[in-house]
């Protein structure tokens, strides 16, 4: 079926776009989104059992707990997938096989050390953030004890150990068209987590049993995808490629850890001004207003499915023509990937909108009402950061990684200020307000940066070859 699905996108984008770098990502997108879109509605499925298990405080602090491990991984961790994929390519093309092979072993090394560090940080702070994240209300409903809770925090933690090189892994997966096979693993871990979420619900498993059955779910996915990065990189760079020495990459450690440090600080302002919205609204407003924000998020990913993929996908390509300078082939691939980003984001965004109080109360139940206008809010930021998914690798190709890491720095200074100042009389609404605005404004700044340097580019370019050509 999913075969059938990729064949006809692949008909349909050589129809209307012709053939080239957007093919190819449609092709690759396809193979994710066949996978995601799979494992969504298996998640479609048994979110709605989780919901209906743990009920309103519960679904919050169960996103608090998520969050609260996410936020650790990401204050040691780097976006260590954008450094394969920028640096592997680039040594490819000049055929300097080793120092690719070096490339992927620095990153999971580097991966590898944040991941430690990151569970270490779990366990020492866990009962700080079990305390300020769960509230007396929750611990009647779901009938536990401070501690109990406190040990939960440090049991999901545990899923870090199984990611040790996860992110290193699907960079290299990507960057050799390795798709179809990532999307299988994704499906398994997707059906293998719904098997273990019904387990736990039709045994009254609790919070507990649903951490476990997520955990082992990731762990799934997380060796399956390791194994396919080493497979890959055996049979690219042969047995020795483990054995390639740092030493090789000296000449361009500069630009490596300029590029990987760049990344890592806009990775820390990410998960404090996006990735972390579960803790401030648990924190600040408690449990119950965390499960009814945790659901409109959990709503608004049906918006991401076939785009989530694409930025990674997109990536590839456009360091491949950026390498070759073909800076108009570039600009052409982002206003095409806009205009596909937009065939599915434009109807699905109405619906959320139109039907989105349907659509909860059938989903959980009318109790989850107060969920409906936070996602009516959110879709407004979701809609325009589908449009220009590229944004921020768009800036990456053009060699500006600091860019965003300042822009997104000015947006969360000001949406954290507004937050202490107006959440509490205003409460789930003005954060969501404050969300989808920092997506906006963010997102828009990144594309007027793009365009502007690469219309300075395709200048540059053609007064080059009118001066050459005169000559």
């Amino acid at each position: 079926m999913f075969q059938k699905l990729i064949e006809w996108a692949d008909r349909q984008v050589k129809r209307i776009f012709g053939n080239g770098p957007l093919q190819r990502i449609v092709k690759n997108s396809s193979y994710l989104v066949s996978a995601t879109g799979f494992t969504a509605f298996l998640g479609f499925i048994q979110g709605s059992f989780v919901v209906r298990a743990l009920g309103p405080a519960g679904f919050g602090l169960w996103g608090a707990i998520k969050d609260f491990s996410g936020l650790m991984n990401k204050l040691l961790s780097f976006r260590i997938n954008e450094l394969v994929i920028r640096f592997v390519p680039y040594y490819e093309e000049k055929n300097e096989n080793h120092k690719a092979g070096a490339v992927f072993r620095l990153a999971g090394f580097l991966e590898s050390l944040g991941a430690i560090a990151a569970f270490i940080l779990i366990v020492v702070f866990s009962e700080f953030g079990a305390r300020w994240l769960t509230d007396a209300q929750t611990l009647i409903d779901l009938n536990m004890s401070m501690r109990e809770i406190h040990r939960l925090f440090v049991l999901y933690g545990i899923y870090l150990l199984f990611n040790v090189v996860y992110d290193s892994s699907t960079g290299l997966i990507q960057v050799f068209n390795k798709f179809r096979e990532q999307s299988i693993i994704t499906a398994v871990q997707g059906v293998l987590t719904l098997i273990f979420i019904l387990i736990a619900y039709f045994t009254e498993g609790g919070l507990r049993g649903i951490i476990l059955a997520y955990m082992l779910g990731k762990a799934v996915g997380a060796i399956g995808m390791t194994w396919l990065a080493m497979m890959t990189a055996r049979s690219r760079w042969g047995k020795g490629w483990l054995f390639t020495p740092f030493g090789c990459l000296k000449e361009d450690r500069k630009d490596l850890f300029s590029f990987a440090f760049s990344t890592k600080l806009s990775s820390i302002i990410s998960v404090i001004a996006k990735e972390s919205e579960s803790l401030w609204v648990n924190g600040l407003l408690g449990n119950a207003a965390g499960g009814y924000y945790s659901l409109a998020r959990y709503f608004i990913s049906l918006l991401q499915i076939p785009i989530s993929p694409l930025p990674n996908t997109t990536y590839p390509e456009l360091t491949r023509e950026a390498a070759k300078e073909n800076w108009v082939e570039v600009k052409d691939i982002l206003k095409k990937g806009t205009r596909l980003a937009a065939v599915y984001s434009v109807p699905v965004s109405l619906v959320l909108v139109v039907f989105g109080k349907l659509i909860i109360r059938l989903y959980s139940s009318v109790e989850f009402y107060p969920a409906y206008p936070i996602l009516v809010i959110l879709v407004v930021g979701y809609f325009i950061m589908n449009l220009f998914y590229w944004n921020r690798v768009g800036l990456l190709t053009l060699n500006r990684p600091v860019y965003p890491t300042v822009v997104n720095f000015v947006f969360m200074v000001v949406k954290i200020t507004l937050m202490f100042a107006f959440i509490p009389p205003m409460e789930t609404t003005f954060m969501a307000i404050l969300f989808s605005g920092y997506l906006l404004f963010t997102t828009l700044f990144a594309v007027v940066r793009v365009y502007s340097d690469l219309n300075a580019k395709i200048v540059a370019k053609e007064q080059f070859l009118e001066g050459s050509l005169t000559e």
